[in-house]
């Protein structure tokens, strides 16, 4: 089976998300402030339209990932269960995630949610990838090294 190459494009805001859309893009990825690495673009969603992001990708038959790619200290662990909580109950189609901590906390929180491998873990090699996909990651991006 020949797989179409799915065109992913970023979506900092709602604005951004609609361009995106309007000029082809098949999936969006973006978050809200908290635990995302493009804090510059994810100051410009707050919740509510980071759930109007959502819908209104899915109202258009797109996907649109949720961005939880940051480095969580141990003081943070409480506040990311409750953001996986927040954010898996808008339903977004997968999440992108750096680390295997979060990877298998968003496993334990949101089973039926995709996890999608950032290029923050810097993955650049097929031992890596398949310690990732073992783990249960659907798609990795690998390193910019590469």
């Amino acid at each position: 089976m020949l797989k179409r190459p799915e065109l992913l494009s970023p979506a900092g805001n709602l604005t951004k998300l609609k361009i995106a859309i309007e000029y082809g893009a098949d999936a969006v990825y973006g978050s809200v402030a908290s635990f995302s690495l493009r804090t510059r673009s994810a100051r410009e969603f707050n919740l509510e339209t980071f759930k109007e992001a959502i819908d209104y990708t899915h109202e258009k038959g797109k996907k649109f990932y949720a961005t939880i790619n940051a480095f969580p200290f141990n003081s943070q662990i409480e506040p990311l269960k409750r953001h996986l909580q927040t954010i898996s109950a808008m339903k977004p189609d997968a999440f992108i995630i750096a680390t295997p901590g979060v990877m298998s906390l968003a496993k334990e929180i949101a089973p039926d949610i995709e996890i999608h491998l950032s290029t923050q873990a810097n993955v650049m090699n097929v031992l890596d990838a398949k310690i990732y996909h073992d783990m249960g990651a659907k798609r990795i991006v690998v390193a910019r090294e590469m």
